[in-house]
Protein backbone atom coordinates (compact mmCIF):
# COMPACT_ATOMS: atom_id res chain seq x y z
CA UNK A 1 0.00 0.00 0.00
CA UNK A 2 0.91 3.43 -0.20
CA UNK A 3 1.38 3.27 3.43
CA UNK A 4 3.21 0.94 3.62
CA UNK A 5 5.94 2.20 0.98
CA UNK A 6 5.80 5.62 3.16
CA UNK A 7 6.65 4.32 6.21
CA UNK A 8 8.99 1.52 5.34
CA UNK A 9 12.27 3.52 5.37
CA UNK A 10 11.38 4.47 9.12
CA UNK A 11 13.50 2.92 11.64
CA UNK A 12 12.04 2.87 15.60
CA UNK A 13 14.97 2.90 18.35
CA UNK A 14 14.12 1.04 21.44
CA UNK A 15 12.89 4.11 23.49
CA UNK A 16 10.55 5.01 20.64
CA UNK A 17 6.62 3.68 21.09
CA UNK A 18 3.65 3.57 18.34
CA UNK A 19 0.89 5.21 19.02
CA UNK A 20 -2.06 6.48 17.05
CA UNK A 21 -4.52 9.69 17.57
CA UNK A 22 -8.31 10.13 16.34
CA UNK A 23 -10.93 12.72 16.17
CA UNK A 24 -14.58 12.04 17.40
CA UNK A 25 -17.03 12.96 14.40
CA UNK A 26 -14.76 15.46 12.42
CA UNK A 27 -16.85 16.91 10.51
CA UNK A 28 -19.67 18.08 12.60
CA UNK A 29 -17.20 18.98 14.97
CA UNK A 30 -15.49 21.96 13.21
CA UNK A 31 -16.57 25.10 13.37
CA UNK A 32 -17.93 26.89 9.70
CA UNK A 33 -16.52 30.33 11.11
CA UNK A 34 -13.06 28.68 12.40
CA UNK A 35 -12.85 26.55 9.16
CA UNK A 36 -12.98 29.40 6.74
CA UNK A 37 -10.56 31.56 8.54
CA UNK A 38 -7.72 28.81 8.67
CA UNK A 39 -8.72 28.23 5.08
CA UNK A 40 -8.35 32.18 4.12
CA UNK A 41 -5.43 32.36 6.34
CA UNK A 42 -3.87 29.41 4.13
CA UNK A 43 -4.78 30.92 0.97
CA UNK A 44 -2.86 34.46 2.44
CA UNK A 45 0.19 32.05 3.33
CA UNK A 46 0.60 30.65 -0.11
CA UNK A 47 0.07 33.78 -2.00
CA UNK A 48 -2.72 32.06 -4.07
CA UNK A 49 -5.02 34.83 -3.62
CA UNK A 50 -2.67 36.87 -5.94
CA UNK A 51 -3.42 34.80 -8.56
CA UNK A 52 -7.37 34.69 -8.19
CA UNK A 53 -10.24 37.00 -9.56
CA UNK A 54 -12.01 37.31 -6.71
CA UNK A 55 -10.91 38.85 -3.48
CA UNK A 56 -10.57 37.98 0.13
CA UNK A 57 -13.98 38.74 0.89
CA UNK A 58 -15.15 37.01 -1.79
CA UNK A 59 -14.32 33.65 -1.18
CA UNK A 60 -15.42 34.58 2.39
CA UNK A 61 -18.76 35.34 1.20
CA UNK A 62 -19.08 31.77 -1.32
CA UNK A 63 -17.56 29.84 1.68
CA UNK A 64 -20.35 30.88 3.83
CA UNK A 65 -23.41 30.37 1.08
CA UNK A 66 -22.16 27.33 0.72
CA UNK A 67 -21.25 25.80 3.90
CA UNK A 68 -23.89 27.61 6.01
CA UNK A 69 -26.85 26.52 3.84
CA UNK A 70 -26.91 22.95 3.71
CA UNK A 71 -30.32 20.94 4.01
CA UNK A 72 -30.78 17.36 4.65
CA UNK A 73 -33.92 15.18 4.35
CA UNK A 74 -34.47 12.28 7.13
CA UNK A 75 -38.42 10.38 7.42
CA UNK A 76 -39.71 12.77 4.46
CA UNK A 77 -38.58 16.02 6.43
CA UNK A 78 -35.81 18.81 5.79
CA UNK A 79 -33.67 19.90 8.09
CA UNK A 80 -30.74 22.43 8.28
CA UNK A 81 -27.63 21.68 9.87
CA UNK A 82 -27.02 24.20 12.36
CA UNK A 83 -23.17 23.06 13.61
CA UNK A 84 -20.10 21.66 11.81
CA UNK A 85 -19.08 21.21 8.17
CA UNK A 86 -22.41 19.86 6.30
CA UNK A 87 -21.94 16.26 5.81
CA UNK A 88 -22.12 15.10 1.89
CA UNK A 89 -21.10 19.29 0.42
CA UNK A 90 -18.18 18.43 -1.44
CA UNK A 91 -16.26 21.61 0.63
CA UNK A 92 -16.29 19.33 3.72
CA UNK A 93 -13.39 17.41 3.31
CA UNK A 94 -10.90 19.55 1.73
CA UNK A 95 -11.91 22.22 4.77
CA UNK A 96 -11.65 19.46 7.26
CA UNK A 97 -8.05 18.20 5.94
CA UNK A 98 -6.93 21.59 5.92
CA UNK A 99 -7.98 22.32 9.36
CA UNK A 100 -6.38 19.18 10.60
CA UNK A 101 -3.50 20.26 8.65
CA UNK A 102 -3.02 22.98 10.68
CA UNK A 103 -3.88 21.62 14.10
CA UNK A 104 -1.20 19.19 13.10
CA UNK A 105 1.41 21.90 12.95
CA UNK A 106 0.00 24.06 15.76
CA UNK A 107 -0.53 21.33 18.54
CA UNK A 108 1.12 18.23 17.30
CA UNK A 109 4.81 19.13 16.73
CA UNK A 110 4.57 18.26 21.22
CA UNK A 111 3.77 14.46 21.25
CA UNK A 112 5.55 13.46 18.12
CA UNK A 113 9.33 13.02 17.03
CA UNK A 114 10.43 15.22 14.35
CA UNK A 115 9.17 13.44 11.05
CA UNK A 116 7.64 10.75 12.64
CA UNK A 117 4.01 11.45 12.31
CA UNK A 118 1.88 10.37 9.88
CA UNK A 119 -2.06 11.11 8.63
CA UNK A 120 -4.95 9.81 6.70
CA UNK A 121 -7.78 12.52 7.09
CA UNK A 122 -8.10 12.05 11.24
CA UNK A 123 -6.46 9.16 11.84
CA UNK A 124 -2.94 9.98 12.87
CA UNK A 125 0.22 7.80 13.55
CA UNK A 126 2.76 8.98 15.53
CA UNK A 127 6.29 7.56 16.79
CA UNK A 128 7.32 8.83 20.17
CA UNK A 129 9.14 8.57 23.19
CA UNK A 130 5.89 9.82 25.57
CA UNK A 131 5.00 6.55 27.74
CA UNK A 132 0.90 5.60 27.51
CA UNK A 133 0.00 7.95 30.80
CA UNK A 134 1.87 10.67 28.87
CA UNK A 135 0.20 10.12 25.79
CA UNK A 136 -3.33 10.53 27.83
CA UNK A 137 -2.42 13.23 29.58
CA UNK A 138 -0.99 15.14 26.64
CA UNK A 139 -4.39 13.82 24.86
CA UNK A 140 -6.83 15.10 27.81
CA UNK A 141 -4.80 18.40 28.04
CA UNK A 142 -5.60 18.77 24.36
CA UNK A 143 -8.98 18.18 24.38
CA UNK A 144 -9.28 20.88 26.81
CA UNK A 145 -8.26 23.82 24.21
CA UNK A 146 -9.11 22.03 21.19
CA UNK A 147 -12.99 22.83 22.11
CA UNK A 148 -15.41 21.16 20.00
CA UNK A 149 -12.47 19.04 18.34
CA UNK A 150 -12.37 15.59 20.71
CA UNK A 151 -8.86 13.49 20.36
CA UNK A 152 -8.71 9.75 21.23
CA UNK A 153 -5.49 7.91 21.35
CA UNK A 154 -4.42 4.15 20.95
CA UNK A 155 -1.15 3.25 22.38
CA UNK A 156 1.18 -0.06 21.12
CA UNK A 157 -0.25 -3.17 23.23
CA UNK A 158 2.15 -6.07 22.81
CA UNK A 159 4.50 -4.09 20.86
CA UNK A 160 1.75 -3.72 18.03
CA UNK A 161 -0.65 -1.68 16.94
CA UNK A 162 -3.60 -1.02 14.17
CA UNK A 163 -3.47 1.77 11.86
CA UNK A 164 -5.59 1.84 8.34
CA UNK A 165 -6.04 -1.87 8.82
CA UNK A 166 -2.43 -2.44 8.60
CA UNK A 167 -0.64 -4.07 11.93
CA UNK A 168 2.36 -2.10 12.89
CA UNK A 169 4.93 -4.66 15.01
CA UNK A 170 7.88 -3.32 16.94
CA UNK A 171 10.88 -4.80 16.03
CA UNK A 172 13.21 -7.06 18.30
CA UNK A 173 16.31 -7.36 16.49
CA UNK A 174 16.88 -4.48 13.65
CA UNK A 175 15.06 -1.08 13.75
CA UNK A 176 13.03 -2.01 10.73
CA UNK A 177 8.91 -1.84 11.85
CA UNK A 178 7.41 -5.09 10.70
CA UNK A 179 3.98 -4.87 8.24
CA UNK A 180 1.03 -7.22 8.27
CA UNK A 181 -1.37 -5.68 5.34
CA UNK A 182 -5.10 -7.16 6.32
CA UNK A 183 -7.28 -4.30 5.15
CA UNK A 184 -7.65 -1.16 3.25
CA UNK A 185 -5.36 0.76 1.18
CA UNK A 186 -4.74 3.75 1.23
CA UNK A 187 -4.36 5.91 -2.40
CA UNK A 188 -1.86 8.45 -3.53
CA UNK A 189 -3.90 11.14 -3.94
CA UNK A 190 -5.62 10.24 -0.39
CA UNK A 191 -2.85 9.89 2.04
CA UNK A 192 -1.42 13.08 3.72
CA UNK A 193 2.03 12.86 4.24
CA UNK A 194 4.98 14.72 3.16
CA UNK A 195 7.88 14.36 1.77
CA UNK A 196 9.56 16.66 3.88
CA UNK A 197 8.80 14.55 7.12
CA UNK A 198 10.70 11.59 6.24
CA UNK A 199 13.94 10.74 6.27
Amino acid sequence: SKFVKIISDVKLNQDEHLASLDIQDLYTNIPVSKAIDITLKRLDESKKLDNLPFTKTDIKELLNLALKNSYFQFNGKFYKQKTGLPMGNTLSPILADICMDECQKQHLHKVNIPNKIWRYVDDILIITKMNKPQLEKYVYDLNKIRGTIKFTSEFEQNDQINYLDTMLTKPIINNDIIFDNYGRYCTSESFNNKKKQRK
